[in-house]
C-alpha cells in the first residue's frame, strides 16, 4: 500500500519548514529530495500544515471506497457534526450510496468510557488514555517504555468497529473522520476516509436528509473535545491530567514515572479532534457540536 504521508517533489521549494517543525525529526532531505521516514513518523500531519506550497499529501482512498461492490456499514467519527454545514445531508447520500448503517463512531466511545472507569479504580500508576492514533504511534516508535501505562482498552473505532460485525455481520467499514493517523489505526477498518475526502466524494451528488442510525451516545459526542474523555468518565478532577501537542506529549512521557494515580487524556493535537489536520480551521467547531448535541437522539441502547 502507498505510504501514508509523502511529499510533491515537484512542488516543493526547500524550505524546510516541515523539517524543522517535525517534533519526532521523521522527514530527511537527501540529494535534493525529502523523504518521509515512516518508521519514525506518528503520521500528526504537521507537516501538511506549515509547508506553504501545499507540497505534502496524504495517501487518499477515495478509489478504494467508490471500488466496494456491496453493501458497507459507516462509522462517522463526532467531529462529523462540527465539520459539515448539513451532516444529515451527507448522512443520506451515503445511504443512497449503499450504506446499511451510519453510526456515530461516538458508540464505541460510550463502551470505552465504562471501560475507562473500571480499570481506573484497579490502578495505581499513570493511566494513559486516548482516543489518537498518533499518540499510540508517539508511544509505540519513540517512548515504549510507557506503553505498559496505556489503558488495556480497545480505541473507540476499534470498539465500534467490533461492535458494528457483531450486530450487523460482515459488511465492510468504512471510518470518516479528521484524521489522517486513522488510516493506520484498525485492520477492522476497510476504508478510512477524512472528512476531505468524503467531501470529494459528495461533489455532485445529492441526498435525503437522514439521522445517523442508533444506538445513540450521549457525553461521548464530546470525545473530540479537549477534556473530552474526562467530561464522560467519572474520575475525581484532581486526578486528571489532559496533554495536547506533540511536544507536550514528548515531555509527559520522558518523565512518565513521575505521575502516580493520574488519569491521562492524551491528544496530539491541540484542541483534541476538533483542530486535527483535515479538519477545517473554524473557530466554533464546539458551538456547532453543542448545538448538534441538543437536536440529536442520545438515549443509549
Amino acid at each position: 500500500m502507498a505510504e501514508l504521508i509523502f511529499s510533491r517533489e515537484t512542488d516543493c521549494r526547500y524550505c524546510y519548514k516541515c523539517l524543522r517543525n517535525c517534533p519526532v525529526k521523521a522527514i530527511s532531505f537527501k540529494s535534493g529530495k525529502s523523504t518521509v521516514l515512516e518508521e519514525e513518523c506518528v503520521f500528526c500531519g504537521s507537516c501538511l500544515d506549515i509547508c506553504p506550497q501545499n507540497a505534502r499529501s496524504y495517501r487518499k482512498d477515495v478509489e478504494r471506497f467508490l471500488s466496494l461492490s456491496e453493501p458497507f456499514l459507516v462509522s462517522i467519527a463526532p467531529s462529523f457534526f462540527a465539520y459539515f454545514e448539513n451532516p444529515l445531508k451527507v448522512i443520506g447520500v451515503l445511504k443512497e450510496m449503499g450504506a446499511v448503517v451510519v453510526q456515530e463512531t461516538a458508540v464505541g466511545a460510550e463502551i470505552v468510557s465504562r471501560r475507562y472507569e473500571e480499570v481506573f479504580e484497579k490502578h495505581s500508576g499513570p493511566f494513559i488514555t486516548t482516543a489518537c492514533p498518533v499518540v499510540v504511534n508517539l508511544a509505540e516508535k519513540h517512548f515504549p517504555n510507557v506503553l505498559k501505562y496505556f489503558a488495556p482498552v480497545d480505541s473507540p473505532l476499534m470498539t465500534h468497529a467490533k461492535f458494528l460485525k457483531t450486530r450487523y455481520g460482515d459488511f465492510p467499514i468504512v471510518f470518516v473522520g479528521p484524521c489522517i493517523a486513522k488510516k493506520s489505526e484498525s485492520d477492522l477498518v476497510d476504508v478510512a476516509l477524512t472528512f476531505e475526502e468524503l467531501e470529494e466524494i459528495l461533489e455532485e451528488r445529492e441526498g435525503k436528509e437522514a439521522l445517523p442510525d442508533g444506538p445513540y451516545p450521549d457525553r461521548a459526542r464530546f470525545y473530540p473535545t479537549t477534556d473530552g474523555i474526562g467530561y464522560t468518565v467519572s474520575v475525581p478532577w484532581e486526578k486528571k491530567l489532559v496533554v495536547e501537542g506533540v511536544e507536550n506529549l514528548m515531555r509527559v512521557f520522558s518523565r512518565i514515572d513521575e505521575y502516580k494515580s493520574v488519569f491521562i487524556e492524551a491528544s496530539a493535537c491541540y484542541g483534541s479532534c476538533l483542530n486535527g489536520p483535515v479538519m477545517k480551521k473554524k473557530s466554533n467547531g464546539k458551538e456547532r457540536l453543542l448545538e448538534w448535541q441538543k437536536k440529536l437522539p442520545k438515549e443509549p441502547k
